[in-house]
């Protein structure tokens, strides 16, 4: 039933490496499919991509931080209901603050209100009011 002959007159050199090493009887007439081989090959290295593509796509999403100082303060924004030039003037205010400190703390903190430029401090004071209302009135505009 199984026979490995030593030599092949029919098939190329590149044919022997593989038809010899597992032939079954009467295999030597029938040539080697190389494309349908190259074709299981290529799909099979497309879907290891696809895999391994899926793989980091979900890590990098699962290794994102569910919250942000970025994301807290366009919600409070919305949430305020800000105009687009009480929005600049919190992005103002927010750039004199100390790297450490989110621009979120604008929205909880009012001695954190202190603008460099004067123009901005009516803007200021009306938005302040506007945000904390009569509960925090301070002199730090």
């Amino acid at each position: 039933m199984w026979s490995i002959p030593m030599q092949s007159q029919n098939m190329g050199r590149t044919s022997l490496l593989f038809a010899d090493l597992f032939r079954i009887q009467g295999y030597d007439k029938v040539r080697t499919p190389w494309s349908t081989i190259f074709l299981w090959i290529f799909a099979s290295v497309m879907i290891l991509i696809a895999i391994w593509t899926v793989a980091v796509l979900f890590a990098n999403w699962y290794k994102k931080p569910m919250y942000s100082t970025k994301k807290l303060f366009t919600s409070l924004v919305r949430k305020h209901r800000l105009s687009q030039k009480e929005v600049a003037i919190m992005n103002q205010l927010a750039q004199d603050l100390p790297p450490s400190v989110p621009a979120a703390v604008l929205f909880i903190e009012p001695s954190f209100w202190k603008s460099n430029s004067s123009g901005l401090k009516e803007d200021a004071k009306e938005l302040a009011n506007k945000i904390f209302g009569s509960a925090f009135q301070t002199n730090t505009y």
